[in-house]
């Protein structure tokens, strides 16, 4: 082999000198690399626990809607029921007062009848 001149290791030096350079470059490249990789991951993880609490809440304001319409529902049978009782008690009265009434018609004609 041709003998080493200053020049050749002069050369071989810069040569090592770029090489390491560039593993150290790599090196961090792929450290940032795999860090955005974990940002993106939790990013992700995120948007999905927000997605399911999203779902959970709308879950919850179903059944919330679900529970005001029933005992909206219950209220109107309740009032329903009242007013069907205030009903049959008003026609019950009505029935006596009237029978009372023919009562009294009936008994005054009697009266009048003996005189």
């Amino acid at each position: 082999s041709p003998p080493v001149t200053k020049k050749d290791k002069k050369s071989r030096r810069a040569a090592k000198k770029e090489a390491k350079k560039a593993a150290a470059a790599r090196k961090e490249a792929l450290k940032v690399e795999a860090m955005l990789e974990k940002h993106r991951m939790k990013a992700e993880a995120e948007q999905a626990k927000k997605a399911a609490k999203k779902g959970k809440s709308k879950k919850l304001t179903l059944a919330r809607k679900q529970a005001e319409i029933e005992a909206e529902q219950a209220k109107r049978a309740e009032q329903e029921e009242e007013a069907k009782e205030k009903a049959e008690f008003t026609a019950r009265k009505q029935a006596q007062i009237e029978a009372e009434e023919s009562n009294k018609a009936a008994w005054e004609e009697e009266e009048a009848k003996e005189k």
